[in-house]
């Protein structure tokens, strides 16, 4: 059956859609992306209306925001908001890969579809994988409001060096990315062209379009003169004829998804994957298929097909074989690896963990890595008493957490036999040091967390937390100190046990 399905390139540009919100380096002068290394590690401050997000895309790996006036852009890994662009028009990302095999990048490419094995880390297949040979790479690029000109973030290849982006050359009307290939509709839409990996140079490969649509399952466009959907083979350079009009498309890891000219249904058509690539079962390439409906809007990524329900605005994922409410109405999101989604004020970013069935917040509209490091280090500096406190009012009062904090903790469970001395519990202690090494570790990263980083943190943060876990130790035995809840005890014997607690949770890091 043909589909009476237009719509959605992978990532390119943001969606409105539904969302719940219950539960939880050397820098080129001309560039006007660029931002400087104080620009890059200082605190987010309050664009549009207090840092809220104007659109959202998704990589593989993080998040990228512009803000709501369009005056800069920030990124999201697990440690919060960095500032890495300044004032943008649009963004566009997508997911880059080659095999680290060979040496020219662009011609491995088609290796690594030819070999394409299945990701371990997702539950689809996607044909730039996370295999040993396969490097992947985010891809992530925006067009200056200073100059109009498409550029590429160079912060997703060279972690140490945030903040740079090199000239792509003219936008044109659109940009899109497939397979590690990223692909541009001229402002004209008469012509689409592959960028060559160099400098500003792009190759024609067909037209004219009227829209793109990518993702891992290929790179499609609509007609201008009939709004049939057309598929690029990227082996012989021709394009064919896939499907009809439709309202609306959406690309998955190996399926082309459309909706229906009423939206009143949605379809989906497993294309012709590389060799090696697996398909869903029952499904026969090249035929469409019902998968439901209705949806005012579809979206789809390696996190699986969503549909926005056309009355409620709820969001609902596809599983296979039915559509499961995952989230209501809300302002803006984005599917890569991961459901990403804006509160209906613009005001936070949440993220979906699907294991959960919940939404966990990446922190207050654009809460800084500065601002996360600098809260850290005062619920890690003030009295012990203090941090009891604030843990409390987050897992057991319910209240809000800004900041999007790690407060789980196993209380040096593996010494728990050894965390009692005459009516003294170390416990407390032991908490707040998993708060430290925790969430340390997830704004930082490992090797941040043990050598510290330039502009952010000077020293060591894990020798920073095992200072404090050392004085919260003796601070139980002493009554006279702030963290101090001790009886009078025999303090001698008191602080040689809490020595003893210190060196095992040293001993097993």
């Amino acid at each position: 059956m043909t589909a009476h399905v237009v719509g959605l390139s992978l990532v390119a540009a943001a969606a409105v859609g539904g969302l719940a919100w219950a539960g939880s380096g050397g820098k080129k002068a001309e560039n006007p992306l660029n931002v400087s290394k104080t620009d890059t590690v200082a605190a987010a401050s309050a664009t549009g209306s207090a840092g809220k997000t104007g659109q959202l895309v998704v990589t593989g790996s993080s998040a990228y925001a512009l803000s709501e006036d369009r005056s800069a852009v920030y990124e999201w890994t697990r440690g919060g908001w960095l500032k890495i662009g300044g004032p943008t028009t649009v963004l566009y990302s997508g997911i880059d890969c080659y095999s680290s095999l060979g040496q020219n990048p662009e011609a491995d490419r088609s290796q690594i579809f030819k070999d394409g094995e299945q990701d371990k880390a997702d539950s689809s297949t996607d044909n730039c994988n996370l295999a040993a040979r396969i490097v992947n790479r985010d891809t992530v690029m925006a067009v200056s409001a200073a100059d109009g000109q498409l550029y590429r973030y160079e912060g997703t290849v060279n972690r140490a060096a945030p903040g740079n982006w090199s000239p792509m050359g003219d936008p044109g009307a659109q940009v899109v990315t497939s397979r590690g290939n990223v692909y541009r509709l001229s402002a004209d839409r008469s012509t689409v062209s592959v960028w060559t990996g160099r400098g500003t140079d792009w190759t024609p490969i067909g037209g004219p379009w009227q829209t793109l649509y990518a993702g891992g399952a290929g790179l499609f466009a609509t007609s201008q003169s009939d709004g049939s959907i057309h598929q690029y083979d990227q082996q012989t350079g021709q394009w064919k004829r896939v499907g009809d009009p439709g309202a609306e498309f959406a690309v998955g890891t190996q399926e082309l998804y459309g909706l229906a000219p009423d939206r009143s249904a949605v379809w989906a058509l497993t294309v012709k994957l590389p060799a090696g690539a697996q398909t869903w079962p029952k499904a026969k390439v090249g035929e469409w298929r019902p998968v439901g409906g209705p949806a005012q809007r579809i979206l789809a990524g390696r996190a699986g097909l969503f549909r926005i329900d056309p009355g409620t605005g709820d969001i609902s994922r596809h599983s296979g074989l039915s559509w499961t409410v995952v989230g209501g109405p809300g302002a803006d999101f984005a599917v890569g690896r991961r459901l990403f989604g804006v509160s209906p004020d613009r005001s936070a970013v949440h993220r979906y963990i699907s294991d959960d069935n919940a939404w966990r917040n990446t922190g207050a509209g654009f809460m800084t890595v500065p601002e996360k490091l600098k809260r850290v280090e005062e619920l890690l500096q003030g009295g012990l008493g203090e941090f009891n406190r604030a843990r409390e009012a987050v897992l057991e009062k319910g209240e809000p957490d800004i900041y999007g904090f790690n407060w789980g903790a196993n209380g040096c469970n593996a010494i728990k036999d050894r965390l009692k001395y005459a009516g003294i519990d170390f416990r407390p202690a032991c908490v707040r040091h998993d708060f430290g090494y925790r969430n340390y570790r997830e704004i930082l990263n490992e090797d941040g967390f043990r050598g510290g980083v330039p502009g952010l943190f000077d020293g060591s943060p894990k020798s920073a937390v095992d200072k404090r876990f050392r004085e919260d130790l003796n601070g139980l035995c002493a009554p006279d100190t702030p963290q101090g809840v001790a009886p009078k005890v025999d303090r001698p014997g008191c602080f040689a046990a809490a020595h003893l607690v210190y060196k095992a949770v040293d001993w097993w890091g």
